[in-house]
């Protein structure tokens, strides 16, 4: 007899034994509770997130069972930064995109600030203090560690007499950062190498040529994103507001 008659015919004529073969690989080899299987999962910030104001939001992922939550907070912002637009008319700072963003197919999550003095902005040279005024930093936290973190920070591009994007990525667990082919973006995210544009180039919110991808190496409960402008150059006619989106995330439950 042929092997795939033998295996057609067990499966078809004997469920029960098939089901029973199956069990012990959901039990654990003590206590008798089931063993852990990591699930794999997408935040989608349209569909699973809620923004409580310009400060805060809250999300939750998973189907059945307790949720994964995360949390969203600014955790410090520069004194002379504000969140949204300089002329106050517009302020999606932790607001959910109306588009696609960064060549994907969902929504992103907005970080959007502005100086409020021009004459206090920074340049890539200014010193640490002067930076510092001019940026925003904001946390994300889990509810519970989650593994293979990943996700895409989008839209760090430069325009003159505007900004010029720096992003420092924060956290306990390892990370790496870096942009793909045909992306302006240099650096790795750290502090001394941040993300930013690698160029005076304003890019398409909704373009792929501006993205850098975060990947975290091990089980992570927090991490916070520095939002920076050093362009110290500015033009009354222009609104100086900056914004940075991260697209969905991506991660799997740990045991």
């Amino acid at each position: 007899m042929e092997r795939r008659t033998v295996v057609k015919g067990a499966a078809w004529s004997l469920p029960v034994i098939a089901a029973a073969v199956a069990a012990p690989a959901a039990a654990a080899s003590d206590g008798g509770e089931a063993a852990c299987v990591p699930t794999q999962m997408h935040l989608d910030w349209a569909r699973d997130y809620r923004r409580t104001g310009a400060t805060a939001g809250s999300a939750a992922v998973g189907d059945g069972g307790t949720p994964i939550a995360l949390t969203v907070t600014q955790a410090g912002i520069g004194a002379n930064t504000r969140t949204g637009n300089q002329a106050r008319t517009e302020n999606l700072n932790l607001a959910v995109s109306s588009f696609a963003v960064g060549g994907t197919a969902s929504a992103g999550l907005a970080i959007h600030q502005s100086p409020i003095s021009n004459s206090r902005k920074a340049g890539s040279t200014s010193s640490a203090a002067r930076i510092a005024e001019n940026s925003q930093t904001i946390r994300f936290d889990f509810s519970e560690p989650v593994d293979r973190l990943s996700f895409l920070i989008t839209d760090i591009d430069a325009a003159a007499y505007d900004y010029f994007d720096r992003v420092v990525i924060e956290s306990g667990a390892a990370f790496t950062a870096s942009s793909g082919g045909g992306s302006i973006v240099a650096g790795s995210g750290t502090t001394t190498d941040p993300l930013r544009a690698g160029r005076i180039e304003p890019v398409p919110e909704t373009s792929g040529r501006a993205n850098a991808t975060v990947s975290f190496l091990e089980p992570v409960t927090s991490f916070s994103l520095t939002y920076q402008n050093v362009e110290s150059r500015s033009n009354s006619r222009i609104d100086g507001d900056q914004a940075i989106f991260l697209s969905a995330l991506s991660f799997t439950t740990t045991c």
